[in-house]
Formats: structure tokens, sequence, C-alpha cells
């Protein structure tokens, strides 16, 4: 076999030859015949691509860094025939040599292995090679990369790391590629994370969302835009989450509850706040409303006007009779809810003022269809009701 070293192999004579000497097991080393090529003629590291499909192991690293030595040109090519029966393991040396050599292909091919699930976000140099991504000429890239990153972010429920990444976003990609990616993914990171945490992040989330409001001229119902805001005003300290429920209501399309049909729960929700500003409507209540959809709008509707007009009068000291009476008009009245489901089922009665105070709903009425019920508190220090749910029929005693 020693004329085979004094022999100048094709590509494909080497291919084949080391091929057989990997089955074989007597003649030499695949390797060593594959180092024989003469890597400057013609297109070796293409003509050699099927030798990855029989080659394993640490010889498969090895014949990646022998074709990105001798035949640069093609090795992007050939590192992604490579990196096809390549482990996970073996991927991060794979793409530490093709970057070296080419690295705005091998940011493109990282993104692709972690959008496939070869690789995952969370490993180091994963991360690390997407955020390189970041700035890449290729817009698809970024975009692919800027997903990636901020799915993560999301699964680690890490808003200040995505504010980070929307300003990427903002400035390299299209105007309306950047809002959208702004909306969607603040709305899962700020709906997935903890109300009590990292509130300095909740404000600054606010801040973007008030600039993305500046391009939005109408929020209508069901938009992601306005679902976000209102789980932002929510969620911020007072003078950000004013400032964003001033942007909203600037914003909704206006209607006259007294001259026009409405056709949700959420528009015969919103004029009678607009009519009867004495009430007070938590954002749970608007939230809870959307949901409802257009379920007995004509019945929510009447029983909303009815509740209006039953804060004002109580707001202005005009009650023709007792608070308890007035409210016992309201359909299906109920005075409140157990002990036992207040304890058990806190979470869903608990809300928080405007002004800080914590609060539990109890009072309900009928608001119509299927289990439609709406929860008040009465706040007599204020003069005011307030309105915290406007949906489905809150837990209690019958989901013990």
């Amino acid at each position: 076999m020693s004329s085979i070293g004094a022999t100048a192999l094709t590509p494909r004579g080497a291919a084949a030859l080391a091929e057989a000497s990997f089955r074989s097991k007597e003649l030499p080393n695949p390797l060593a015949v594959i180092a024989r090529v003469d890597w400057l003629v013609g297109s070796a590291a293409l003509q050699l691509r099927e030798v990855p499909r029989w080659l394993r192991g640490p010889d498969l690293l090895r014949l990646a860094e022998v074709v990105a030595d001798n035949a640069p040109a093609d090795v992007g090519a050939f590192l992604a025939e490579v990196a096809r029966v390549a482990t996970r393991d073996q991927l991060a040396r794979i793409f530490g040599l093709w970057f070296e050599l080419d690295p705005s292909s091998a940011l493109d091919q990282l993104v692709a292995w972690a959008e496939a699930g070869r690789v995952q976000v969370s490993e180091a140099w994963v991360r690390d090679g997407l955020e390189l991504a970041l700035g890449a000429d290729e817009r698809r890239t970024v975009l692919s990369a800027l997903d990636l990153l901020a799915r993560d972010a999301e699964r680690a429920r890490n808003l200040a790391a995505l504010l980070k990444l929307i300003e990427v976003a903002r400035d390299r990609l299209r105007p309306a590629e950047g809002r959208d990616f702004t909306v969607r993914w603040l709305r899962e990171v700020v709906a997935a994370a903890p109300v009590d945490r990292d509130g300095e992040s909740i404000d600054r989330a606010v801040s973007v969302m008030l600039e993305v409001l500046t391009d939005v001229p109408e929020l209508r119902e069901g938009t992601r835009e306005l679902e976000l805001s209102l789980i932002l005003v929510d969620r911020a300290s007072a003078e950000p989450a004013v400032a964003l429920r001033g942007a909203i209501d600037a914003r909704r399309p206006k209607v006259d509850i007294a001259t026009r049909d409405v056709t949700t729960v959420t528009e015969a929700l919103e004029a009678t706040a607009e009519r009867f500003p004495d009430l007070i409507v938590l954002p749970e209540a608007e939230r809870s409303a959307a949901r409802r959809g257009t379920g007995s709008v004509k019945k929510a509707r009447e029983a909303l006007l009815l509740l209006g007009e039953i804060a004002q009068r109580y707001a202005t000291g005009e009650l023709d009779q007792g608070l308890d009476e007035a409210l016992a008009t309201l359909p299906d009245f109920k005075q409140g809810i157990s002990d036992s489901s207040k304890q058990q089922y806190r979470k869903d009665y608990a809300r928080v003022l405007p002004d800080g105070r914590n609060i539990m709903l109890g009072p309900h009425f009928d608001i119509g269809g299927e289990d439609g019920r709406a929860y008040i508190y009465i706040d007599p220090m204020a003069r005011r009701i307030v309105l915290g749910h406007c949906g489905g029929h809150l837990r209690g005693k019958r989901d013990s």
C-alpha cells in the first residue's frame, strides 16, 4: 500500500479509497488517504460530501479540520454535511471551525440549527452565537435570532433581557417588523411574569408601549396592542400607568350607549364607564369583558347601565333609597361570597385599587349569557363602586 502515498489522488478517488479503508480496517487510516488529496483540484470538499455519512466520532471532527485547512472555499457546504450526522456536542466544534472561516454563513447555520431544535438556546455557546447573529447583514437571520432569544427570555420570564432585544429589533428591523416583534414578545413575557417582580422593567415596558402607540391611531377590541396595554396598566407603578391609560383612552373608538347599539360586552362596558365616570372600572374587568365577546350584549348593557346609575348617585349622595336597596335591583344580585370561597379562591377575587389599596370583590350580579357575572366592591371611604370583573362566574362553592 506504500504506492498510495506516492499517487496524486483525485478527490473522487480519495473518497472511494477512504471509505474502503474505513470499512475494511486493513487499508491505511482513511484520514491519511484523505490528506493525500490534491486540495487545489476542483471542488474537493464537494466531491467528498458522502464521507461524513460513514465516518463517525473523533475522525469526523478531524476530517472537518482537514477540509477547513485545505479547502476553505468549500468548507461551508462540506461542514453542513458533517453537521447532518454530528452529535450535539460536536456541533459546537463544527460551528467554531465554520465561524473562523466564514462568520456570516456559520451564524446563518447556527440559527437554522436552533430553529430545528438541534441545539438549545440555553447553551452558552449557542446564546453567544445568536447574539453575534443580531449583527448579521441578512435581515431574516437577525429576525430569527431575535425570536429565538426572545423565546428563551420568555421561558426564563426575563423581562429585562427582552427589553434589550427590543432595542435591537427597533434598530435593525423595518418599523412594522420591529413593532410586531415588540408587541408579540412583550405580551408573552409580561403575561407570564409574576405580578410583584421587576417593577422597574415593567415601567420601562410602559415607556416602550407608549412609543409603539404613537403609530397606532386606534385601539380596537381583540388587538394584541390593547390587551398588552391593559396588562401593563395593571402591573405598572402609578405615574406610568396613568400615562398609558390616557394613551389607551385617546385611541379607543367612542361608543354612545344611549344612541347606538353595541355589539360586544366590552363596548357596553366602555360606554357605561364613559357615561358614568364615578363608576371605577379596573383593568381586570376590561380583560374579562373582552373574553366575553358578543354573548348576551343586550342584557349586559342593561345591567351595566343600571350599575352605572347607582354608582353615580351613590357618589353624589343622590340615591333615593339605601345603597343595599339600590343594588338589590340589579339582576340576580348577591350580597357577597362565602368565607370558604374567599380563602380557597382568594386570587380570583383579590384586586388592587388605583391608589394602591388591596381589596376583595364580593357582591355580584347577572350580566346574561352562560354563567355571566359582574363582581363589584363598595368603597365607603371614597363613596365609589368598583367594578373588578365582568365576565364568567368566578370560582366558588360549586367548584370546591
